[in-house]
């Protein structure tokens, strides 16, 4: 008899745990935002799935892209939806100004998913600006 029997019993090695963060298997604890951390430690508490922040479709974080944006264009960016209902289209804010909208939805696994890809929101962005 050999001696790991591990595959004669069924045994299997436990496989690691998600990280109850929702943090990225390759991410840096020191550069994920100080609000996905509290946002996690919320989901935690209430013991809800491992929280993951919003992105575009292509599975991009759209925090990257809009502080990607702000940084370079010198804006704020804020998406916003008053008194919505599911389904509702969200209202694209550049220092405060309409710039436009776009979709939202939640996923299967509950996290938010805006109806677009990064190139197209960039776009957005730059042509408000452009227009100011």
């Amino acid at each position: 008899m050999p001696d790991d029997d591990r595959q004669d019993s069924g045994h299997r090695p436990a496989r690691a745990k998600p990280d109850v963060r929702g943090l990225p298997a390759d991410a840096d604890e020191a550069s994920v935002p100080t609000w996905w951390l509290r946002a996690a430690e919320h989901f935690e508490a209430q013991d809800l799935a491992p929280y993951q922040p919003p992105r575009f479709e292509d599975g991009t974080y759209k925090h990257i892209v809009e502080a990607e944006l702000e940084a370079d264009l010198g804006v704020a960016i804020t998406l916003r939806c008053k008194n919505g209902e599911v389904g509702d289209d969200w209202t694209v804010l550049v220092d405060g100004d309409p710039a436009g909208t776009v979709g939202r939805h939640r996923s299967q696994d509950g996290y938010t998913v805006y109806e677009t890809d990064p190139d197209a929101f960039r776009d957005l962005i730059r042509s408000a600006v452009a227009d100011d």
